[in-house]
């Protein structure tokens, strides 16, 4: 049975946060059955691109500086990496820099790794789903172990993003979008991820909740406050936790029940024990989730008749664009082109939302079909009449 820690963080203050990190890791058992004195642990966290750490795009550096203390207490080298989304070039610095990880990692001692910069390794995997081979940062081939630190958000395609979503990064450069051309839709999409993890193998996960991601993640949601650290050596069901925590039925992420059958990790809550605050203390029962969320868990025989009514499509805002290419060099379908301005064709578009996803801008909105609209208006409604019947006002 997998063993999961939720501990309660009210905020980001240093002092806050060492507690609870320290918290979450006693009650899983510590890091003295994971790390051993002497290794190097990478330390992976989300850095999807430059955003300040109140945006929630990024793991908070303040987890970081926490989690670098923790693993150099421990007598080991702490290491810091990722690979920002899409396909940039010399952007790391850039986005260490403005989400305050580069600052906290150097703080606490740990050794920065620009998995672009670093090189890769070419890795072959026969028993892999979707992912044969690919191209893999040297520094994770080259750590003793590696840690999930990743930010709790929703996802525009895959609905959510945690610990093993958050392994696409060690990819470096055009390996995430080859990805995405590969898997172009979530349950494929889950299945390339979970090749990457059975390479990586994460030691521990550990899940910034403190300020969450709602709506339309994974970086133009709304920032929510959940106050909640998640933690566990299995990713799998830190995720599977995760995802109860903010109301998402068993069969909306294509994940858990890929993973069990692959062996790869536990996504039945029946299987899981979860230490510290109980779930159902720390379950939020009103998570905005994005909008292409009825198209995911709607059943197949239902897609059938009202497809087209639950569809999700990007569109270019073309008075907010500023046509830098971002989203045109990272889609994986190479569905936008450049005519007088960016247009993204819908006959190649495999909605895979990488261009909302990275666009610096906030120029690539998301047009939702009328059925989603009149879920999205009829939850609203409920929620209205539920919040005045709890307060005793007029609807």
């Amino acid at each position: 049975m997998a063993k999961v820690a939720i501990v309660r963080c009210a905020d980001y203050e240093p002092q806050r946060v060492d507690d609870a990190v320290r918290r979450a890791l006693d009650l899983i058992g510590g890091l003295g059955p994971i790390v051993r004195p002497g290794q190097r642990v990478l330390l992976k966290p989300n850095l999807l691109r430059a955003a300040p750490p109140e945006r929630a795009v990024t793991t908070h550096p303040t987890l970081i500086r926490s989690m670098a203390a923790a693993v150099r207490e421990a007598g080991a080298q702490a290491w810091v990496g990722d690979s920002p989304g899409g396909i940039q070039w010399n952007v790391t610095d850039k986005v260490l820099a403005e989400s305050g990880v580069g600052p906290a990692a150097l703080e606490a001692g740990a050794e920065i790794k620009d998995f672009e910069a670093g090189g890769t390794v070419a890795m072959e995997c026969p028993e892999a789903m979707v992912l044969k081979k690919f191209a893999l940062a040297r520094a994770v081939r080259e750590a003793d172990a590696v840690f999930s630190l990743a930010k709790l958000k929703t996802h525009c395609q895959t609905l959510y993003s945690g610990a093993v979503k958050n392994l696409l990064g060690c990819l470096p450069g055009g390996g995430k979008i080859r990805v995405h051309q590969l898997a172009p839709k979530s349950r494929q999409l889950w299945a390339a991820f979970l090749d990457i993890y059975a390479v990586v193998r994460p030691r521990l996960a550990l899940i910034d909740g403190i300020v969450a991601m709602e709506g339309e993640g994974p970086s133009h949601g709304k920032v929510r406050p959940l106050g909640l650290l998640i933690a566990s050596e299995d990713s799998v069901a830190a995720d599977a936790v995760a995802c109860r925590v903010i109301g998402y039925p068993p069969r909306a992420v294509k994940l858990f029940e890929q993973a069990e059958e692959r062996g790869l990790g536990v996504g039945d809550l029946k299987q899981i024990e979860v230490v510290g605050v109980p779930i159902e203390e720390a379950a939020v029962r009103d998570f905005v989730r994005p909008s292409n969320f009825a198209f995911e868990v709607i059943p197949g025989f239902l897609m059938k008749l009202i497809g087209r009514g639950v569809s999700v499509k990007p569109e270019i805002v073309q008075e907010l664009c500023k046509k830098c290419g971002m989203c045109q060099r990272s889609c994986p379908a190479d569905a936008i082109a450049r005519h007088e301005g960016l247009a993204i064709d819908p006959a190649k578009c495999v909605r895979c939302f990488c261009c909302h996803e990275l666009c610096p801008h906030d120029a690539i909105a998301l047009k939702r079909a009328w059925f989603i609209r009149l879920y999205d208006y009829m939850r609203h409604q409920r929620k209205r009449r539920k919040h005045a019947r709890q307060s005793g006002a007029p609807r």
